[in-house]
């Protein structure tokens, strides 16, 4: 199987698992657990990151991976935070945005003059968490900003990972835009079911779309086949009642060293008459 054949497998099921996962915790079975899938995803988010940090620590190259690992790093942490429920909502975006940031920085501090831009991104997402500090969300429509950070974030990523050009490089934009997501996706799911029961119970259903795409890319994984080699060429059949020729290995393959070229006979005469002896003249 092929390196492009194995991670769209993967990809297929950790979708559909993701889904199927998802489905199931919105809908309450997972409800006597909630306090330790937390921790267990934070132990999860805390392990990619610090899984970055320490590529970046042996291939130094690869800086931009101090965002992700920096940005995973705080998503734990937002997660821990979550479980002692003492935390307003507000101060979770702007912990998250927060750590966003600070990877910016590092990453104009590990050269100021080529990453300059690096920081005018670390000042602009630090001014979103001071607006969104003092924006005076209502309490009941605080998931609504926490859903509109966590996706903005993620259609970024998405983007960058969609439109980059190196998309093996970029593979970890693709894993952050898929975890914002998932943060996004259950912020927004957990307001609307306690603003509205009904609503909820629609937007609930949301990791079917989760399960359909990982099925499609599964599906079509399965039914497509690798290229078959073309079959090599026969070499010409001779007409009939012609001798078959007998080619050297050795031989030149160019088509004037196989094929006679017939000479016009004018030349040919001429080509006589000068090099038959002249007559002397005393």
């Amino acid at each position: 199987m092929s390196r492009h054949r194995l991670f769209t497998l993967l990809w297929s099921l950790a979708l559909i698992a993701l889904g199927i996962f998802g489905l199931l915790y919105n809908f309450g079975v997972f409800d006597d657990y909630r306090t330790l899938l937390a921790y267990i995803v934070a132990g999860i988010l805390a392990a990619l990151g610090v899984a970055f940090l320490a590529w970046l620590a042996f291939r130094r190259e690869h800086t931009a991976f101090v965002v992700p690992g920096i940005s995973l790093l705080t998503l734990a942490v937002l997660l821990y935070l979550l479980t002692l429920g003492s935390v307003q909502p507000t101060w979770l975006a702007a912990l998250f945005l927060a750590g966003m940031a600070i990877g910016y920085l590092v990453l104009f501090l590990t050269n100021r003059r080529e990453r300059w831009w690096a920081l005018l991104q670390a000042g602009t997402i630090a001014v979103i968490a001071l607006v969104g500090l003092g924006v005076g969300v209502p309490p009941e429509n605080q998931y609504l900003l926490g859903t509109a950070l966590f996706g903005g974030f993620a259609l970024s990523y998405l983007l960058l990972f969609l439109v980059g050009g190196d998309r093996r490089g970029l593979l970890w934009a693709l894993i952050m835009a898929v975890v914002l997501g998932l943060f996004a996706m259950t912020t927004l799911t957990g307001g609307v079911a306690a603003t509205s029961p009904l609503a909820g119970t629609v937007v609930r259903l949301w990791p079917l779309l989760l399960v359909l795409v990982g099925a499609v890319w599964l599906a079509r994984l399965i039914g497509a086949r690798p290229a078959a080699a073309e079959p090599a060429a026969a070499p010409p059949t001779p007409p009939a009642g012609e001798p078959a020729q007998i080619v050297r290995p050795d031989a030149p393959s160019s088509p004037e060293s196989r094929t006679p070229t017939a000479e016009d006979p004018a030349a040919a005469l001429d080509r006589l008459l000068e090099a038959s002896p002249k007559p002397r003249s005393d």
